[in-house]
């Protein structure tokens, strides 16, 4: 029964099925999206299958409350960009560059062997040969629709996840490809005007995304974009605009999306307050509509109604879950991986949603393909969500954490500011110590127990106003607090505990009392107690017109105890030389001098 067939009069509320009115599609819509997780949880399901059962009941073949054309279909071409967008994000370029052997094999053996064996499959059932090279092309790209299970298990720095997702890039765009070939091929479009103008148009998409996009931001960031719904706006703007010059360029706008992620992986620091607005968009909205739009494409009535469309479903699934399988077993065979990392990567790469129903109905379209092959893809869309889905639920707790890797300096910055502290010295310094590696600065304000309310208040919101914004203008994330403690030494150890910091950046006024030791009793407390790096800064140090940035070594900075203090001082002074964008002169007492730093400003 077709959707057109179903118009349900409801004379008590004056409505009719399916429903059209904004405020009833989205009140059914955000009902599911807030029961049906819920109960799949209930019934140890994941909450992405509840999702995917919600759209069945109230789509065309269920119930028929809603249609899918329109909003839905809208919301759901937006969530499945979204995940792509967030994997780019979430993909750390350093841990992609250590895998990359393991993510070129895994690319290309995902694209090979499902393409391979649903080519030999599809021509065993009848089809021609472009109709089965087209399906085949449908079983060698993949959704990362069980990326969230990942996310939510915190184990995304895994070596089997990184090279899912850089496989992820590999093999859409070659099975996207395929698909333009053969659709071309089939109606005569295909000739050398169009290798001419889509191979510059894939470089200059590629160019413009991954190397404009990145530079683009920082200007936007340390300029007009210090508010944080504005930082939000530019980059849902990124992410949407990406996925469209994809799609001119010629490949799917899912590939857009994900170079969108990787280009700002950089910019949009996670864990940040701009980092958890766009997952908390997406989790909740985005996310959730793709899976109900997948749901309300399904029509279980085809399992028990059509021999034909069960038979090739069932062709289609062997073809999909043993090339998924063999191409995430063989490549854990070949580096030697545990068995839990290739079941992590066969539940990443064996759903079939977005890039499979865009080549699907291009099929159909043309001609290639028939409704009954349609609907079997459907069905095979269903098995491997649910599929992926459970399998990735099942392996998070035995994935093996990652190597630990050495703690990056400029992760978390505190910088204590206290009311003398505003000529923004100390705030450019540790601007330029976290921007290097994409971290976070935290301006720290510790007050007295006798702090009112509202004395509270109006600090929490001056820091907000100053500092905060002079640290985004910079290029780093900024997460201000305001504490009550004993003393301010003991607010800035507490804070450096609390927020896991990985060095403190805090000012001097330059000169001590006969009372006093070197820097002053608050400053000496904090050098003695404090486990991580502390940089002292003078607040007349560093002006607006600083012409160059100078680091001198003598001969004692070469001993082993001063090792640590001399590597630091020079990766400091290479951070600050790039951020005020001036010369960096390095003087050394001596050729005994430690001469072997260079590697600091690599």
């Amino acid at each position: 029964m077709s959707s057109n067939d179903r118009s349900i009069e409801l004379g008590v509320i004056g409505s009719s099925l399916p429903l059209s009115a904004p405020a009833e599609v989205f009140v059914v819509l955000f009902l599911v999206i807030l029961v049906m997780p819920r109960v799949a949880e209930k019934l140890r399901l994941p909450g992405l299958v509840g999702l995917m059962v919600g759209g069945i009941l109230i789509g065309p073949f269920g119930v028929g409350v809603l249609e899918r054309t329109g909003i839905v279909e809208l919301l759901g071409a937006a969530g499945v960009l979204f995940l792509m967008f967030e994997a780019g994000l979430e993909l750390e370029r350093s841990a992609l560059s250590d895998e990359r052997r393991q993510t070129i094999v895994f690319g290309v053996l995902t694209f090979a062997l499902p393409f391979g064996i649903g080519a030999v499959m599809h021509l065993s059932l009848g089809y021609s040969v472009s109709a089965a090279l087209l399906l085949a092309s449908c079983w060698s790209s993949h959704t990362l629709l069980a990326y969230p299970v990942f996310q939510r298990g915190r184990v995304t720095a895994n070596r089997a996840v990184t090279v899912g997702l850089g496989g992820t890039v590999i093999t859409d765009t070659a099975a996207l490809l395929v698909l333009v070939v053969i659709a071309r091929l089939d109606q005569g479009d295909l000739g050398w005007r169009y290798a001419v103008t889509t191979g510059p148009a894939l470089v200059a998409a590629a160019i413009a995304i991954l190397w404009a996009l990145p530079r683009l931001t920082d200007w936007f960031f340390a300029s007009i974009g210090q508010e944080r719904s504005a930082r939000f706006l530019f980059v849902m703007v990124a992410l949407f605009g990406s996925a469209a010059l994809a799609e001119i360029a010629g490949v799917e706008p899912i590939i857009g999306a994900f170079l969108a992620g990787l280009a700002l992986n950089r910019q949009v620091v996670r864990g940040s307050a701009l980092s958890s607005q766009i997952s908390f968009f997406g989790s909740n909205l985005l996310t959730p509509m793709f899976m109900i739009s997948v749901g309300m494409l399904i029509d279980p009535m085809l399992v028990v109604s059509d021999g034909t469309t069960v038979l090739r479903a069932a062709g289609f699934t062997v073809a999909v879950v043993a090339g998924k399988g063999l191409a995430a077993a063989v490549t854990g065979r070949i580096f030697r991986w545990r068995r839990a990392e290739i079941v992590a990567l066969f539940s990443l790469s064996v759903a079939q949603a977005a890039a499979t129903l865009a080549a699907v109905f291009v099929g159909f379209d043309i001609g290639l393909l028939d409704e009954s092959t349609v609907n079997a893809v459907i069905v095979v869309i269903l098995v491997s969500c649910v599929l992926a889905s459970l399998s990735g639920e099942a392996v998070v707790p035995r994935l093996p954490p990652p190597p630990a890797k050495l703690e990056r300096l400029g992760r978390r910055v505190v910088l204590p500011v206290s009311d003398r502290t505003r000529s923004g010295h100390q705030v450019r310094i540790a601007a330029a110590v976290a921007a290097e590696d994409s971290g976070t600065v935290v301006p720290l304000t510790v007050l007295g127990y006798a702090t009112t309310p509202t004395e509270l208040r109006e600090r929490r919101d001056d820091l907000v106003d100053t500092v905060e914004r002079m640290v985004l203008a910079s290029g780093a994330e900024a997460e201000s607090e305001v504490r009550l403690d004993v003393s301010r030494s003991a607010g800035v150890l507490h804070s450096t505990v609390e927020q896991d910091a990985t060095c403190v950046v805090i000012g001097w006024k330059g000169w001590s009392t006969l009372r006093e030791s070197f820097f002053g009793e608050s400053i000496d407390s904090l050098l003695a107690s404090a486990s991580v790096p502390v940089l002292v800064v003078r607040e007349a140090s560093v002006d607006d017109a600083a012409r160059r940035v100078v680091v001198a070594f003598d001969d004692s900075d070469d001993r082993l105890d001063h090792r640590r203090a001399t590597e630091l001082a020079a990766t400091v002074a290479v951070r600050l030389a790039r951020s005020l964008r001036v010369p960096l002169v390095v003087c050394r007492a001596s050729p005994r001098s430690p001469s072997d730093l260079d590697h600091v400003a690599d």
